[in-house]
């Protein structure tokens, strides 16, 4: 084998294992957010027993991950050197929209299970339901990107109107996800949760300011 092909023998079998090393930080990212229930439990679950427990704590589970999964998106398609020298530019186009369906369908399932482990009692239109009202609205949001996304000619939409909403509407839901994840349950009013939604928070900010706005003002 020649020097050369040791070389590319050596960068192929690196390249595969930052991709895994990837991979796993992703997997990882998501049980953690799927343990936070679990660990962190909020005074709703004291008064959840069997069958309304279990449905309580998938619904949560859901939820949980449809955000973990948002919030990952814009890494996905922000051209981030340390994920495009790892994976083809289209392999993680195409993890996006992957990640795109299964944020739309967690997103109905979350409220589901809740309100059937309420005997499916809906809240009541007052102030303190707030939190509710905006993962009601995220939850437009997230199929709004998904639907034009999913059937953008059969909408009438040209490319341009499409990305324009895409990239509009999109940090709206962040913004929206993260108020509700922040208020909607006490498991994430204060400690690590509410540390950990707060710096995807920052990342997605950073990362979004760096790839929408930065070539802007560059100009």
């Amino acid at each position: 084998m020649t020097q050369e092909n040791k070389a590319g023998t050596h960068a192929a079998g690196m390249r595969r294992f930052l991709q895994i090393m990837v991979i796993l930080l992703a997997v990882g990212l998501l049980i953690s957010a799927a343990s936070i229930p679990f660990f962190y439990q909020s005074t709703t679950m004291w008064y959840k027993f069997g069958f309304d427990r279990v449905l309580l704590y998938a619904g949560k589970i859901a939820g949980l991950l449809a955000a973990t999964l948002l919030f990952m998106q814009i890494l996905l398609v922000g051209h981030l050197k340390v994920l495009t020298t790892v994976f083809p530019k289209a392999q993680l186009i195409r993890q996006h929209k992957i990640n795109g369906a299964l944020i739309a369908g967690l997103v109905i399932i979350h409220p589901l299970l809740v309100v059937a482990s309420e005997g499916f009692t809906f809240p009541a239109l007052e102030w303190k339901s707030w939190p509710e009202f905006v993962g009601s609205a995220l939850l437009l949001c997230i199929w709004l990107i998904f639907t034009t996304s999913q059937w953008r000619n059969a909408t009438g939409l040209s490319f341009q109107a499409w990305r324009l909403l895409h990239r509009v509407i999109t940090p709206i839901a962040v913004m929206l996800l993260s108020l509700h994840v922040l208020f909607v349950s006490d498991t994430f009013a204060s400690g690590v949760p509410r540390y950990a939604v707060c710096t995807a928070l920052g990342i997605f900010l950073i990362t979004w300011f760096k790839i929408r706005l930065l070539p802007y003002l560059k100009r």
